[in-house]
């Protein structure tokens, strides 16, 4: 199986240094558009001998994105996303800690050839992991309660290589004399099915590793071999309405019947160019990862991550 992973990893990386070799970045300028978006978010509540009880808190966070995509129209598409999602809060006062309360990375790069009007041949790398530690709270009394490293910057992260073919109906249209038409971002679809992944579970920390809380049989980096489906959207759905999307499924060969999901979806409502709000949903399941059940037992769950913001943006 290792050997396997290894050959599916390999075919993967020459395969993409094939496809991308006559790609030149410095030329055809026409054919290159980059941008992104900064979102800044924040609360504050303060209470002062509040009759109705609660505590005062203060949360912040912060959503980086940009892209970068090579599209010719005949021939080859690149395309290249990074994502860091970030957010902290604190309830109480001054004495308590911030919580980190959202910490995402997101690399993901698409390469393709043009077999027809929508289909590519295509290899795809997406990887996922956390920029800051993260801890597990454990009460132990009313006024102790203790901290549990249970996460940090690859540990753990995952590496899913892929080649495929890729859906994508997308159309691009170029406007020479209109340079800031050719930045925007426009409505885009992508699917890709890849029969033969590689998927790479990364904890570079003995102690977590020890304790197999993500299930890598003693060792830093745990590789399996699978099928796997991707899908990408984009979309504006009213004029300041954008949803994006971000689905990832992976299958091993081993246990095919267990599915690993990976899922990320995005509302974002504009009021003007520097004001907006969001709505963010994050779906994991991953049978190889042990967590905390409602019901107090621990083993694989769906894990659920929402929230609502407002703040401020920047387009670039």
């Amino acid at each position: 199986m290792k050997s396997f992973c290894f050959l599916i990893t390999l075919c993967f990386t020459v395969s993409f240094n094939i496809l991308a070799q006559d790609v030149d970045i410095k030329g055809e300028e026409s054919f290159w558009r980059t941008g992104g978006e900064f979102n800044v978010t924040f609360q504050q509540v303060v209470l002062n001998n509040w009759a109705g009880g609660g505590k005062s808190s203060l949360a912040l966070g912060g959503v980086a994105s940009t892209y970068l995509t090579y599209d010719d129209t005949t021939h080859r598409r690149w395309e290249n996303r990074l994502v860091v999602n970030y957010g902290i809060s604190k309830i109480g006062d001054d004495n308590d800690r911030f919580i980190k309360t959202k910490d995402n990375l997101i690399l993901t790069s698409r390469y393709g050839r043009k077999l027809s009007t929508h289909l590519y041949l295509s290899g795809l790398a997406d990887f996922r992991s956390q920029i800051a530690q993260g801890f597990k709270f454990i009460q132990l009394n009313d006024s102790v309660s203790d901290a549990q490293l249970v996460s940090e910057f690859m540990a753990p992260a995952f590496l899913v290589t892929s080649l495929g073919v890729t859906y994508s109906p997308r159309k691009r249209s170029l406007i020479e004399e209109d340079k800031k038409a050719q930045k925007q971002e426009e409505n885009y679809f992508a699917l890709t099915l890849s029969p033969f992944s590689g998927k790479f579970t990364f904890v570079l920390n003995e102690d977590l590793v020890a304790n197999e809380q993500y299930n890598t049989e003693g060792k830093r980096v745990k590789a399996e071999a699978g099928s796997s489906l991707a899908l990408g959207i984009n979309r504006k759905i009213w004029k300041n309405v954008i949803f994006n999307t971000n689905l990832n499924l992976f299958s091993a060969f081993e246990k095919f019947q267990n599915v690993d999901i990976n899922l990320e979806s995005l509302l974002i409502l504009k009021v003007n160019k520097y004001i907006m709000s969001n709505i963010s949903l994050q779906l994991i399941y991953d049978d190889d990862i042990n967590v905390q059940r409602d019901d107090g037992t621990e083993g694989p769950a769906m894990q659920i991550q929402h929230a609502i913001n407002v703040g401020f943006s920047y387009g670039f």
